[in-house]
């Protein structure tokens, strides 16, 4: 599998640029791989209209995983909810809040004093200077690749979005997939 993965042409988009039909469709790409939100709403929506394979969940699945709250509450209902920061009703000591919808830690907020519940998450705050980021690419209800990224800060309490200052290290070996 991996190997096949080295011979698709790939190209990357940066941020604020404008993606459209055309330029997939004419890149003769064999497969599309989105990496943020927008381009997978974006493929979600114009799927149709698109030439090359695309490595994307439905939009349902998408927006679970955008949307904090839902992505919480399925995490709970699967039995994974050991696996996640608590979430809290109101505000606690040591807590912080969150966007709902949001990346990058855009909107992150430690120890506040108000919120708005119906657009924020409130969690525990889980100290430690490194965050693992596993990236795994199922078919037919099979782990066929995975790849484990660390970032490791100089803190015990960051937010990516503004403690910009960490070691990123491609895992050899994951321990969290088995």
């Amino acid at each position: 599998w991996f190997a096949r993965f080295e011979k698709i042409k790939s190209i990357e988009f940066t941020h604020g640029e404008n993606i459209n039909i055309s330029m997939i469709n004419n890149g003769s790409f064999d497969c599309v791989f989105p990496i943020e939100y927008r381009d997978y709403i974006f493929i979600d929506n114009h799927r149709d209209k698109l030439t090359p394979k695309f490595l994307v969940s439905s939009g349902n699945v998408i927006t679970m995983l955008e949307d904090k709250m839902q992505f919480v509450d399925f995490m709970n209902s699967s039995g994974f909810g050991e696996f996640i920061p608590k979430t809290f009703d109101g505000i606690q000591e040591g807590c912080l809040i969150k966007p709902r919808v949001g990346q990058n830690g855009s909107g992150l907020e430690f120890n506040p004093s108000d919120v708005d519940t119906e657009q924020f998450l409130i969690q525990e705050i889980i100290k430690g200077k490194t965050e693992y980021s596993t990236h795994v690419l199922f078919f037919d209800g099979r782990i066929q690749h995975q790849i484990t990224y660390s970032d490791t800060y100089d803190i015990d309490i960051f937010n990516r979005g503004e403690h910009g200052k960490f070691v990123h290290k491609l895992l050899p070996k994951s321990s969290f997939v088995d």
